[in-house]
């Protein structure tokens, strides 16, 4: 008998112990057990839904370099509420301080062919004064001082609806991808049915604002950058490339700014390069700009230094163009202190 009771005693013992595990565990959010994975190039993490994402963020520290796959389309229309913030993946928000970008994305994120759709940045929301302003999917992809490079590949972003901050500044970076991009590369990317509007002169491109790494074989399709205001350095690929870009296309884009506006890039420097691109849409003044315009072309706003090969341009006139200045069909404007600047087998059909 007291044998039976001993067994009995340690079976509640096991089973009590079992008991608390579980409700332990149920109490814990799913989320944190959602990241398959270790991060590693033989087993990345893998992305399927938006607490995946979630936990993505919790990874990005701009130390490790870590590797990611996404494995299914994914509707992000949710993912920028106050109190779900997910994306830009490397920001923090909060309704007080806005958004802050204290980290950068430094890894390899491999889309795999799949889609995020339906992000969403509603009007309204605020930015961090102090802080740079990197608005996009990456924030700030790679860093010139890691050793290794950056990388985002086999991704489609699809109908984006950003409306900038309401205390946006000038200079500030907005891009689907990445806003500034440093010793990175963007490899066989998409934008489609996107669209970024609001005040403020920011820099825009729909691949990546700033481009000082390499970007190849993407394209931006249905596409819109409307600026109330002021908004200068704006191209359809890249706002401002020193990096390299190669074959790449933007289809029935339309860019509304103010200067610097280039159908590829807004303005080339520091030996920035462009080979076998195209543009085919609409080029147009700040839709509260009173029609000036200046520093447009159909390939490049302003070269400071920079080259252009096997590049074409069909663009028209979006809105009413009642000033302008520096217009060109291929290059807007040279730099009086440009070094070298060369457009090589290029050609342009303005119909301003």
């Amino acid at each position: 008998m007291n044998k039976e009771l001993n067994i009995l005693g340690q079976n509640m013992r096991v089973f009590c112990k079992i008991f608390v595990t579980l409700l332990l565990l149920a109490l814990v959010p799913q989320s944190v057990f959602s990241l398959d994975g270790s991060g590693q190039s033989d087993n990345p993490y893998r992305i399927k839904s938006i607490d995946d994402l979630k936990d993505l963020r919790n990874k990005i520290d701009g130390k490790t370099y870590i590797y990611v796959k996404q494995e299914a389309d994914i509707d992000v229309s949710t993912a920028t509420t106050s109190n779900a913030i997910v994306l830009p993946l490397t920001s923090t928000y909060s309704s007080i301080a806005g958004f802050r970008f204290p980290n950068f994305f430094y890894g390899e994120y491999d889309g795999n062919g799949y889609s995020l759709m339906g992000w969403k940045l509603p009007q309204g929301k605020r930015c961090g004064t102090n802080s740079p302003f990197y608005m996009s999917i990456f924030g700030k992809l790679g860093d010139a001082s890691k050793p290794l490079k950056s990388i985002v590949k086999n991704l489609t972003i699809d109908g984006a609806d950003i409306y900038l901050p309401d205390n946006t500044k000038d200079g500030w970076s907005v891009s689907f991808i990445a806003a500034f991009s440093d010793n990175a590369s963007i490899e066989n990317c998409n934008v489609i049915n996107s669209t970024v509007q609001g005040n403020g002169g920011v820099m825009f491109g729909a691949i990546s604002a700033d481009n000082k790494g390499n970007i190849e074989n993407c394209s931006i399709t249905n596409t819109t950058f409307k600026s109330f205001k002021n908004a200068k350095t704006v191209g359809s690929i890249s706002g401002n490339n020193s990096g390299k870009i190669k074959n790449c296309k933007a289809y029935n884009v339309t860019l509304y700014a103010s200067s610097y506006i280039g159908g590829i890039v807004g303005s080339s420097s520091n030996n920035g390069y462009v080979e076998t691109c195209s543009f085919n849409g609409k080029i147009g003044p700040s839709t509260n700009g009173e029609g000036k315009i200046e520093n447009v072309g159909g390939l490049c706003g302003c070269i400071n230094k920079g080259t252009f090969i096997n590049c074409f341009s069909v663009f028209s006139s979006a809105g009413v163009w009642k000033s302008g200045g520096q217009i060109g069909g291929l290059i807007g404007f040279i730099d009086p202190n440009c070094t070298s600047a060369i457009v090589k087998n290029c050609y342009s059909f303005p119909q301003i």
